[in-house]
């Protein structure tokens, strides 16, 4: 296999791929080498042929190879064990993986899909304070039960084409959440959990404070460092715009958007009780204490 590397001629390689980024307009394209079959005593090799990102599939030897070569970039690739993934996490940028069982296959049968793809992560951004050096993430302690439909064709305007019913996390009965997650260690510092999904972005300010809205129409405040909320007001209208911060001869605003429509449905369902108005798009500023 070392004698296979050294042969490889990584200017073509590199002209090819340049080739291929100007052909479809994007310059973000990669090679990723898989190095199943390179043994741990070959890796240097690699570096000597110009690869830079390299995918291992297997827990235990990506364990042996990757710390010698922190000047690789590794990728996780292939199906994924559960009880591996710690070992794994360490030492790899993505894990490329698809969950076999939650692949829907099979008309007439329901999947449980755990997380779904409206939770845990989705689309509303987290934040990051420098100072501390900790990530904020909005989460959904939310599942489906997916069936796919056979009522109707398979077309774009029909989305996913599926029924989904949406169902809690095990042992939750919240669906909103905020996780404060130690960069430098990557263990969850604390979670803070709310019943109504907060499916809205999350702003850290350097005073120390997170704002982050909900679908119950509430935009609130928290301790960055306990997690706690520290003030809160209800808004005509679901809070699903991401707040912002400025001044204006030093004194400190936050403005955030309410408003929207049927936004984050899945989550919004599993609280019937809440009160999540739509509607009346408006930008509301609030004023801090001087």
């Amino acid at each position: 296999m070392a004698q296979l590397i050294r042969g490889l001629d990584a200017r073509r390689v590199a002209d090819n791929l340049a080739r291929a980024r100007a052909e479809i307009g994007r310059d973000d394209v990669q090679i990723l080498a898989a190095v199943k079959y390179v043994a741990a005593e070959e890796m240097g090799v690699l570096t000597e042929a110009g690869v830079t990102l390299v995918g291992e599939n297997r827990a235990q030897e990506l364990e042996i190879k990757a710390p010698p070569h922190p000047e690789l970039v590794w990728d996780f690739i292939g199906h994924v064990q559960s009880r591996k993934v710690k070992l794994i996490l360490p030492h790899v940028r993505w894990i490329h993986s698809v969950a076999s069982d939650s692949v829907l296959k099979e008309l007439g049968k329901t999947y449980h899909i755990c997380p779904t793809y409206n939770g845990g992560r989705d689309w509303p951004q987290g934040a990051y304070n420098p100072k501390t050096n900790v990530m904020y993430m909005p989460l959904s302690n939310l599942c489906i039960e997916s069936t796919a439909r056979t009522d109707r064709p398979s077309a774009p305007s029909n989305v996913y084409n599926t029924n989904n019913v949406g169902r809690f996390a095990a042992g939750k009965d919240k669906v909103g959440r905020i996780d404060a997650i130690s960069v430098e260690t990557g263990k969850t510092l604390w979670s803070w959990e709310t019943r109504v999904t907060n499916y809205s972005p999350i702003l850290a300010t350097g005073g120390g404070l997170l704002f982050n809205g909900s679908m119950d129409r509430y935009l609130r405040a928290l301790d960055a460092d306990k997690g706690q909320v520290l003030w809160q007001s209800r808004l005509p209208s679901q809070v699903v715009g991401g707040a912002v911060a400025f001044s204006i001869n030093r004194r400190q605003y936050i403005a955030v958007a309410a408003g929207g429509g049927p936004v984050a449905a899945i989550g919004v369902s599993m609280t019937p009780e809440a009160d999540t108005l739509g509607g009346g798009n408006a930008v509301y500023v609030f004023a801090l204490p001087q």
